[in-house]
């Protein structure tokens, strides 16, 4: 587990048998404590994927299949994070830049968000995104 509240690692409960691979997201009120407005997934990945932060957005990172790296950085410090499918879920609290290194061939990133997209609340650059968190931090 990270020293840090800024994220939190999940894992699903997965059952197998004869017939392959049945990983549950039960409960999902008590999981997600945020009302779920967008959901999406990501697969055929070439390089990298994020290289940003969404304000005010919090995430259910979930890696339904396949593997990868998560790079996270919360103004302070970097972690990283090794997921592999089904179980591996990574929770996202606000603000926080992400970057998604060595990407599985056969990924598939599904993600749950609490707000709509919104263009404008996206920051790219990594030097605005620090000065983002010193400024919420005063």
């Amino acid at each position: 587990m990270p020293k840090t509240d800024s994220y939190r690692k999940h894992l699903l409960a997965s059952h197998r048998d004869e017939r392959g691979s049945l990983t549950v997201l039960d409960r999902i009120d008590q999981l997600v404590p945020w009302t779920v407005k967008r959901s999406y997934w990501v697969t055929d990945v070439i390089g990298q994927r994020g290289g940003h932060c969404v304000r005010n957005e919090r995430k259910f990172y979930v890696m339904a299949k396949g593997t990868c790296t998560m790079r996270i950085f919360d103004g302070r410090e970097w972690y990283e994070e090794k997921l592999q499918g089904p179980t591996d879920v990574i929770e996202f609290r606000e603000d926080l830049w992400r970057e998604l290194h060595d990407v599985s061939p056969d990924a598939v990133i599904f993600t749950l968000c609490n707000d709509h997209y919104d263009r404008s609340k996206y920051i790219t650059d990594l030097e605005e995104f620090k000065k983002h968190i010193k400024t919420k931090e005063q």
